[in-house]
């Protein structure tokens, strides 16, 4: 079975091609500070709950919100995150979120500037958090 790549070429395990197209709208709706970025995401994860980057990023999402529920669903998306077959990226992501969500923001910042150099790309979030 192929492997289904992000816009960078990194791996998407667990997502279909109609997940993607949700994952893409998500990050692009996020960068472009324009729509809404956790609908397509959350759709994604009922359609595929295994395509853990999707669940990352909601994660991502709500931990840089300032309201303490969102915190909360970060926490909750985590677990899920940390009992998941993880790949050495998503295991990277899984690292910095923890530090993130114990308010190590220096912490984390740094493991997302190894995160980039390791995987030799622009996190589409990377750049919000260092």
């Amino acid at each position: 079975m192929l492997m289904l790549t992000d816009r960078q070429g990194n791996t998407l395990p667990g997502a279909t091609t109609e997940t993607r197209e949700l994952y893409h709208r998500a990050i692009d709706a996020f960068n472009i500070y324009r729509g809404d970025p956790v609908t397509p995401l959350n759709q994604a994860i009922e359609i595929a709950p295994d395509f853990t980057m999707a669940r990352i990023a909601r994660a991502y999402l709500f931990a840089l919100a300032a309201e303490p529920a969102a915190a909360d669903a970060a926490k909750t998306d985590l677990v899920v995150i940390k009992q998941s077959r993880l790949n050495d990226r998503e295991t990277s992501h899984a690292v910095a979120l923890t530090q993130l969500l114990a308010s190590e923001w220096t912490a984390a910042g740094l493991t997302l500037d190894h995160h980039n150099l390791r995987f030799h790309t622009t996190c589409w979030l990377c750049r919000r958090v260092t």
